[in-house]
């Protein structure tokens, strides 16, 4: 076998040919990685001052951004960038709000609409007032949330980093060996150099943890510029498994803007009930309070001072005026503290909910007055999110503090499967316990305060609103300010699709092992057969995991 040999000069050529493929293959896989941990702060340039009116002076003078506190008044006209929080109070503009919600439509905003830094006004101008500096802003909190993310330590991400450690020891003890054999056969100091390189490359230098990581660093990546922010990598492992999605109703499946469309009064005018039930709400920022004032300024019922009120989570409201106490909330409550419901009223309330309302009673003193019906519209793209959901045979079950006839003519006209009504925020994270006793995975979605606790007691709490709070990351797994539950289904779908992705990244690596055993194997024994198969090994592997690295990087669109 020693005629056959090649000459020392081809196998040193051949060695640093392999040396040289593996270098390149390794420098790109670094340039995927640090391009997939690429930050939300890159997607926008924020300027370094702006425009702010003194109040004292009536002037417009220059402030740095970073200056900016609660309360300043800042002036913005065509094509700037919005530099923190606030809520518009004169003027009007086209807002541009992809960087935080991920959609190409822009959207018109007026006098008492909220604005966020980061964004963009595309046309007109106005004055705002800033109610969070930009340390508190919600661009601020979506971007931390971004940048803690990026630390990979998945389930998935352990295993391949196991096995490549394996992997590692393996070659090692590969290199003796063939080095033992190669010297035993005799082989030249040529040839066993150019197979231990082969054998280094294609073992030290593989990509099983790079792979991984480039595939949930991509994804989270293009979740962020879709406008869906992960608090963990490992949410996207857990979203494969989501089998039951659990559905609030206000603000999930309807508008979250209900307006009082109908009064029913007993013993008591209409105008006089409804100004008494506006002014025992209107200290309260929830969606019944700014329905029934806005109700009460367009029907003229003046408002009246009161001496005390308190919100009773899933309850209602309670309120002292004139001596009086005045209650406003559901029925069940108002029968909890001695109130007496006429059968009319009971009826009228009946054949409210039957038509998807939800009816409130107003009670003063012992005595139920009235019921008013309130209307709250479905989302445009209710049905299409809830069709798909349905089409990746994941169960639907609505969760809401409304009477069963409401959920239930909902849940009829949604086709959603199951419902729980006249829940409490304690009562929903009891449920959510309830059936993980039967083995079920579970992604809550919920906007407000009280769905936090629901939020917390499932696998993944997603957060479908643009009010970010401390508690709000505590609580929820996922954030979308778009505040679109079309995005959930896409979300568990596109989390699906990646994992198997990675799987098949897996499948591809141990073709890689094979070929790579194959040809170290063969090599020594049969060499003037077989001599370009370390060769061959090392760059089919190679090629294998540039091809794998590549393909994940370059994945379908979200």
């Amino acid at each position: 076998m020693g005629s056959n040999l090649p000459t020392n000069a081809f196998w040193g050529e051949t060695a640093a040919l392999i040396i040289t493929f593996a270098v390149a293959l390794k420098t790109y896989t670094l340039h995927l990685l640090q391009k997939s941990a690429d930050s939300l702060d890159q997607f926008v340039s924020l300027p370094a001052f702006t425009t702010v009116l003194d109040l004292d002076t009536d002037e417009e003078k220059q402030l740095p951004c970073s200056a900016l506190q609660k309360d300043d008044i800042v002036i913005i006209k065509d094509k700037q960038i919005i530099p923190a929080d606030g809520n518009i109070f004169w003027g009007n503009g086209s807002i541009d709000e992809s960087c935080l919600t991920g959609k190409k439509e822009k959207a018109d905003k007026a006098s008492g609409d909220k604005v966020f830094m980061g964004t963009i006004n595309t046309k007109g101008t106005f004055h705002y007032r800033v109610s969070a500096s930009q340390d508190n802003s919600v661009f601020t909190q979506l971007l931390n949330i971004k940048n803690t993310s990026t630390t990979v330590n998945t389930a998935t991400d352990l295993f391949a980093l196991k096995i490549s450690k394996y992997f590692t020891i393996f070659t090692l003890l590969m290199a003796v060996c063939t080095l033992i054999l190669s010297i035993y056969l005799q082989k030249s100091p040529a040839f066993i150099f150019s197979l231990l390189a082969a054998i280094f490359v294609t073992g030290l230098l593989h990509s099983f943890i790079s792979c991984t990581r480039i595939q949930f660093l991509t994804t989270l990546n293009k979740f962020a510029r879709a406008g869906i922010f992960f608090k963990t990598p490992a949410t996207i492992e857990q979203a494969r498994h989501i089998d039951t999605v659990i559905l609030g109703k206000t603000g999930i499946l309807t508008e979250g803007h209900p307006v009082v469309t109908a009064l029913q009064a007993e013993g008591i005018t209409p105008k006089v009930l409804l100004a008494l039930a506006a002014s025992a709400e209107k200290d309260f920022d929830v969606p019944l309070a700014r329905a029934l004032v806005t109700s009460s300024i367009k029907n003229q019922a003046h408002l009246q001072r009161i001496s005390s009120a308190q919100l009773l989570t899933g309850k209602g409201v309670e309120a002292l005026i004139n001596g009086d106490i005045i209650r406003v909330g559901k029925a069940s409550w108002l029968e909890d503290e001695g109130v007496k419901i006429s059968n009319e009223l009971q009826m009228k309330a009946f054949q409210i909910a039957q038509e998807g309302g939800t009816p409130i009673f107003i009670a003063l003193r012992k005595y139920c007055h009235g019921v008013l019906t309130l209307l709250d519209p479905l989302k445009y793209r209710c049905k299409a999110a809830l069709a798909l959901l349905q089409h990746m045979k994941i169960n639907t079950i609505l969760f809401t503090s409304d009477n069963k006839n409401t959920a239930k003519t909902i849940a009829k006209d949604l086709s959603i499967d199951q419902y729980r009504a006249e829940l409490l925020p304690t009562d929903k994270a009891r449920e959510i316990d309830l059936l993980h006793t039967h083995g079920l995975t579970i992604a809550a979605v919920g906007n407000a305060d009280n769905d936090l606790p629901m939020l917390h007691a499932a696998d993944i709490g997603v957060y479908l609103n643009n009010d970010i709070q401390a508690n709000v990351v505590t609580a929820a797994d996922v954030i979308i300010p778009a505040n679109s539950l079309y995005e959930v289904g896409e979300m568990i779908s596109y989390c699906q699709y990646i994992m198997k992705k990675i799987h098949r990244s897996f499948l591809f690596s141990g073709l890689c092992l094979f070929f790579i055993l194959v040809g170290i194997l063969i090599s020594p024994l049969y060499f003037a057969q077989a001599a370009f198969l370390p060769i061959a090994a090392a760059v089919l592997a190679g090629g294998l995991s540039f091809l794998q690295i590549n393909f994940s990087h370059h994945s379908r669109k979200f």
